[in-house]
């Protein structure tokens, strides 16, 4: 059995120093990985209820900081040695897959073979409605996103033709260490997320079940 922890990149006291403690903390205790959540905006006003607290209400208030999961990660990249990184959980529809795939390669380069890439797509309709993202397509994206990260980070002549997203013929280095791709650890815990874990991850990773 292997045990993480998530990392404080929210609330008042989220910083440098506190993130370095954490981690190197967690690397001093035998911990195996260390987690940063994700989150772009956080509205006011949240209707849309939240599926992992007993109120369905969101555990983070608004007027609460909340750091970027990839540069927190990037930053622990260099303040660790040997203990897994990990984002629980990247929300696919809010990135282009060529964008964040190119940080995702470069953080897992950077910390020499130690990212895992838990990936979902997400639940906060008020957070994809400020972003102009459709939240009823959010499935379909991701599914997407997944098989273009697999021809990215396998193939030389990378191409694909779907309904969100489209390119021709690129090239995309440096590839992943980790062989044949980045882990990829699907989230969420409905029928449609078990089977895009079957399809597409290396692991099924429900946050409450």
């Amino acid at each position: 059995m292997k045990f993480g922890v998530f990392l404080p990149i929210s609330g008042r006291a989220s910083g440098p120093d506190t993130l370095t403690e954490a981690a190197q903390s967690a690397e001093d205790l035998g911990f195996d990985a260390v987690w940063s959540a994700d989150r772009v905006v956080t509205p006011w006003q949240i209707t849309t209820p939240y599926p992992y607290s007993e109120n369905h209400e969101f555990i983070v208030p608004p007027d609460r900081p909340f750091l970027d999961s990839f540069t927190c990660l990037a930053f622990l990249a260099g303040r660790t040695e040997k203990i897994t990184l990990g984002i629980s959980v990247l929300v696919l529809p809010y990135r282009h897959p060529l964008y964040w795939a190119r940080v995702a390669v470069s953080i897992e380069r950077l910390s020499r073979g130690r990212l895992v890439m838990g990936i979902g797509v997400g639940w906060m309709e008020e957070e994809f409605a400020a972003q102009g993202i459709s939240f009823k397509d959010r499935g379909r994206m991701t599914d997407e996103q997944l098989e273009i990260i697999s021809r990215l980070w396998t193939e030389e002549h990378a191409s694909f033709s779907g309904q969100f997203y489209r390119f021709q013929d690129l090239a995309f280095y440096p590839k992943p260490i980790q062989q044949p791709r980045i882990p990829i650890w699907v989230g969420g815990e409905g029928f449609h997320a078990r089977r895009r874990a079957a399809k597409y991850g290396d692991a099924w990773f429900p946050y409450f079940v």
